[in-house]
């Protein structure tokens, strides 16, 4: 025994230098591995601070808003009081803004973000960042180790020279040898019957240090007995999901001597957790110390995963916006949630132990219940849109999903879920936004799409019953007057009074429609005779001429019909429209407020085109056309951001002749081509004028016409003209329609793909007059949606028409696009679209369209901007086109 105790001893003292050694290879590999994790973390820090920034920078950058940046970048230097330097510089090297402190730093980090728009470079960041706090740290754990290293050694002495002066007391300790080996066997007697058990068995000293484990503990946690001798279970068991306050009661427990209950979140070998039930108990001596503990432990992973799921599915069932109602086999509701009752307005005391007909709303026959049900029953489910009632006795429409639960075979029966979601309002807006499809949003009355097809329905029922269909092509006179003297308000006002008065007029067998600007027409099904059909025209010039108050002031406008019958003047609806707008023609030049049926020898409109069309070449090769500018403003902060250029026709006789009235004919004759060239070069002239002026942030909005469009050149012409300008590509901004860009999605995407590659932003006009898909709206590179004018006017007074806007404005948001709201008249228009976060607006309220003279005059009155000219005036851009307009004249 004695020799025994001799090398046990001495392999004890081995044992204990071998752990110390161990111990301080550890250390120094923790307290290097830490350093470099303290400066990866920090690293990781300051990235991702500047990827935080980047995509502010970028969107204001944009935007051309540089002060802004400047200002967001020093700003946010001074509160990460730990940059001693920024440095931010443009691509071509030039700086943006620069920071540095004025002492030495020993300790820095430098890191370089290269700030990109749509895979362009724009800015460059260069931050350096002091990193003394983190060295000096560990400079101060180095020293603590080394004091650490010297009271181990300290230790370690102390332990070897009492190790050998126990060794002079070998009986002493063999007799103590003799009881610990005793107990051992005890121990193992135990482990046989604790290894039968399927619970694991822990057995630990008084200090809760490991001594036993049985087969069950390592096939639960993966860990073997040779694995955890002599360590605590919390040293290997915890992990992240462990409760701590769990925890902290049991080692509590242990150290008080006392037994635990209660179950903890384990972690195996692998690093999965679980869920242990666990029962320790104290194992006393005689003298009644605690010298070890026993601890039981069961798995009941499965049984907290299920209680989990159901605290899940219940919060899922109160929580959930959908409506969800629970019955058993017979329909007794057995359950329903918050949203249920937020919906119908039954609370749950009042729904439970009812049937759900009492959200009946008898919009449904039985025919459609017994489909339902045969469904339910055949397939196990049923989906569908259903009426139901609320409480209050307003029907609504739901989207209904009902599915059938079978009794389980563990004795759970059966029963039935409905889960619903409130449609209604969803359905109102499908409606409204199939109407504006097919209806004029000023008038309400059919528009072009609608007309053509009740035409074709009309023609094909004249042509089986042998009858008649007569068209009224009415265009409004003297309204270009009204618009003019009273503004488009006042205009529109008057065209929905015509509508009115229209439609009064007209058998509900009869169609009325408004092609557009001040034109109606009106299509008389079964016309025997032009008798009644001059009744009908007579009617309608008497109607129209009466006068209209608008705002105080009267008004009395006429119009000019233009007639053709089917089928004498056209057998299709198309043949019969350009006829009756021929007649209508003859009927302005007869006198106007009147009306002409249509003849074959009628060629006065086709004169008057002509006259138009050749006015148009003179006027182009003439320098009489001319870009009026009205100002875009930014609600937010009440400043203007760009300009609209508007096309103007100066005619010697007509005076300012409306784009309404040539741009059709440029665009059928091709006129457009050229004269948008010529628009374009212009509108790049202004910028680089407004350039020498200071006020090279102020972009330019030109509109291009489908036509133009389709061609499939813009893109290059625009570069070009850039180029031969030398304007920056943010100076100028493409619109496109809605309908044009939506007509050819696919065409669109390229023709703005090579925009955006140069630089150059692009804005959907007259956005939702249209049907545009959203899926291609979201892949289109276009910057800015325009809200229609439409749709602005009456916003402060209509609901429909307010959220419509709305949703355009949070459409425009969740795209990252800029909105624009047109038609702001008043400033009720500009605090509604303020308080929708609406981002710029344009309209009367702010200025009408203008000379570019005149538009300078305003932003130095409204906004007291110095508008000096650096540069002398451009000269007037030439006709890119005199020569093919000769041309064309000439042949």
């Amino acid at each position: 025994m004695a020799r025994l105790l001799h090398a046990t001893n001495i392999a004890l003292v081995a044992l204990v230098a071998t752990l110390l050694a161990a111990m301080t290879a550890a250390y120094l590999l923790i307290f290097f591995g830490e350093r470099e994790q303290r400066l990866e973390q920090d690293r990781w820090h300051w990235e991702r601070q500047l990827g935080l920034i980047d995509g502010f920078i970028a969107e204001n950058l944009g935007k051309h808003r540089y002060q802004d940046v400047e200002e967001f970048l020093l700003r946010w230097t001074r509160e990460n009081g730990r940059v001693v330097r920024l440095e931010a510089r443009f691509p071509d090297g030039t700086p943006l803004t620069e920071y540095r402190v004025d002492r030495a730093v020993p300790h820095v980090m430098t890191y370089r973000r290269d700030i990109r728009q749509q895979e362009r470079l724009r800015l460059t960041l260069d931050v350096a960042v002091d990193n003394g706090a983190i060295h000096a740290q560990f400079v101060a754990i180095g020293w603590w180790f080394a004091l650490i290293a010297l009271g181990f050694t300290a230790v370690l002495s102390a332990l070897i020279w009492f190790i050998i002066r126990r060794l002079a007391l070998h009986p002493v300790e063999a007799a103590w040898m003799s009881e610990r080996f005793r107990q051992q066997d005890e121990i193992r007697k135990l482990a046989l019957v604790a290894d039968t058990t399927s619970n694991a068995v822990v057995i630990t000293d008084a200090e809760g240090r490991i001594e036993w484990v049985n087969a069950a503990f390592t096939r639960m946690c993966g860990y073997g007995l040779d694995e955890v001798a002599g360590r605590r279970p919390g040293d290997f068991l915890r992990g992240p999901a462990t409760c701590p306050d769990t925890a902290r009661r049991l080692s509590e427990a242990l150290q008080r001597g006392e037994s635990f209950a209660g179950t903890l979140v384990n972690y195996t070998k692998a690093g999965r957790p679980y869920w242990v039930e666990m029962d320790i108990q104290p194992i006393r001596g005689e003298d009644g110390r605690v010298e070890r503990f026993c601890a039981v432990e069961s798995d009941v992973s499965q049984r907290k995963a299920d209680e989990i799921a159901l605290k899940r599915a219940a919060s899922v069932f109160r929580h959930t916006v959908e409506g969800i109602l629970i019955t058993d086999e017979g329909g007794t509701i057995l359950d329903v949630n918050p949203a249920f009752s937020e919906i119908t307005g039954y609370s749950a005391a009042e729904a439970i132990g009812q049937t759900p007909r009492i959200l009946k709303s008898d919009r449904h026959d039985h025919e459609f219940y017994r489909v339902l049900w045969h469904t339910l029953e055949q397939v196990g489910f049923w989906r569908g849109e259903l009426w139901n009632r609320r409480k209050s006795g307003e029907v609504f429409l739901e989207f209904q999903t009902i599915t059938r639960i079978p009794a389980g075979a563990d004795g759970v029966p059966g029963g039935y879920v409905a889960i619903f979601n409130d449609i209604t309002e969803v359905r109102r807006k499908d409606e409204r936004i199939a109407h504006l499809a097919y209806h004029d949003p000023l008038t309400g009355l059919p528009n072009r799409t609608l007309l053509l097809d009740r035409l074709d329905q009309g023609l094909a029922m004249a042509s089986r019953d042998g009858s008649h269909l007569a068209v009224l092509f009415l265009d409004l006179d003297r309204f270009k007057n009204v618009n003019d003297t009273l503004g488009h308000q006042r205009g529109d006002d008057l065209l929905k009074v015509v509508g009115e008065r229209l439609g009064d007029l007209i058998r509900a067998s009869d169609t009325l429609c408004r092609l557009g600007g001040d034109e109606f027409v009106v299509v008389l099904t079964d016309s025997p005779e032009e008798r009644a059909v001059s009744a009908v025209a007579d009617r309608i010039i008497e109607a129209v001429g009466r006068p209209v108050e608008l705002g105080g002031t009267v008004v009395q406008v006429g119009t000019s019909i233009g007639i053709a019958m089917s089928p004498t003047d056209g057998s299709d609806g198309v043949t019969l429209m350009k006829n009756a707008d021929a007649a209508m023609y003859a009927a302005k030049a007869a006198g106007k407020n009147t009306y002409r049926y249509f003849s074959r020898s009628m060629s006065d409109k086709a004169m008057a085109r002509l006259r138009l069309e050749n006015e148009l070449r003179d006027a182009v090769a003439r320098g009489q056309l001319e870009l009026y500018l009205q100002p875009k403003v930014c609600l937010r902060r009440d400043v203007t951001t760009g300009v609209e250029a508007l096309l103007r026709w100066h005619h010697p006789e007509l005076g300012l002749v409306s784009p309404a009235e040539f741009i059709p004919v440029a665009e059928e004759t091709g006129l457009i081509i050229p004269i948008g060239d010529w628009v374009l070069a212009e509108a790049c002239r202004i910028a680089q004028r407004f350039v020498g002026l200071g006020l090279g942030d102020l972009s330019i909005a030109v509109n291009v016409s489908p036509v133009q469009f389709q061609e499939g050149h813009v893109a290059e012409r625009v570069a070009a003209l850039l180029e031969q300008h030398g304007v920056a590509a943010a100076s100028i901004q493409v619109e496109l329609t809605e309908g044009t860009v939506m007509g050819d999605p696919k065409r669109a995407i390229d023709v703005l793909g090579r925009l955006s590659e140069n630089g150059v932003s692009v804005a959907v006009d007259d956005f939702g007059t249209g049907y545009s898909s959203l899926s291609y709206l979201r892949r289109l590179p276009i910057d800015t949606l325009k809200i229609d004018r439409s749709f602005v006017k009456d916003a402060h007074r209509d609901v429909g028409d307010a959220e419509i806007v709305k949703t355009i404005v949070g459409l425009s948001k969740s795209l990252k696009l800029i909105a624009i709201a047109e038609g702001v008249e008043t400033a009720v228009h500009a605090d509604l679209l303020r308080a929708m976060d609406c981002d710029l607006a344009q309209g009367f309220h702010f200025a009408k369209p203008m000379r570019v003279n005149d538009f300078l005059g305003w932003l130095a009155a409204r906004e007291g901007r110095e508008v000096s000219d650096s540069a002398q005036p451009a000269p007037s851009v030439a006709s890119p086109f005199e020569t093919a307009a000769g041309a064309a004249s000439s042949g």
